[in-house]
């Protein structure tokens, strides 16, 4: 078995035995660390992408990764929503896996570390239901689905940083 494989099961175990917060957040950091080595390689290649192809890359690089496991995080993703604190806990884990690939790629910073996170868990999250039920290899409708909550994530963002500035 590999890390990445390994952490899919690790965190649907611990989903399934309704662990606590420290399980939790242990379980989302293995999982982030496996995925980190294969995805930080492939988005140095991206480096010269506009923000917000970069964050698409960034996605669908994710999405690649997760695909051979896709069955079981679809069971972890069911169990999420039956979990009283899953759903915090994972948007916290994802934006600061997230917000160390903006640390890496600061070209691709329009907005404040946080911000930039916190678009790409949504857009992430958001996608999630469309990659589960995309049986294609090229992933067509998650990459439409994917464009289309970028926009609408990007333009929410833009007003709410042209607001508080």
């Amino acid at each position: 078995m590999n890390t990445l494989e390994h952490a899919c099961q690790n965190l649907y175990q611990v989903l399934r035995q309704g662990a606590y917060l420290d399980e939790l957040h242990q379980a989302y950091k293995q999982l982030s660390t496996a995925l980190r080595p294969s995805l930080e390689e492939h988005l140095i290649q991206c480096k010269n992408l506009e923000p917000s192809a970069f964050m698409l890359e960034c996605l669908l690089c994710r999405f690649d990764l997760l695909t051979p496991y896709k069955s079981l995080l679809k069971q972890c993703y069911d169990l999420m929503w039956e979990h009283p604190v899953t759903a915090p806990v994972h948007t916290l884990s994802l934006a600061r896996s997230f917000e160390h690939l903006s640390q890496l790629h600061p070209e691709h910073n329009s907005a404040p570390p946080a911000l930039w996170a916190l678009e790409m868990s949504i857009c992430y999250t958001s996608t999630l239901p469309f990659w589960h039920a995309d049986t294609s290899t090229d992933q067509t409708h998650t990459l439409d689905a994917l464009v289309s909550i970028t926009q609408k994530v990007r333009t929410l963002s833009s007003f709410i940083t042209k607001k508080a500035s």
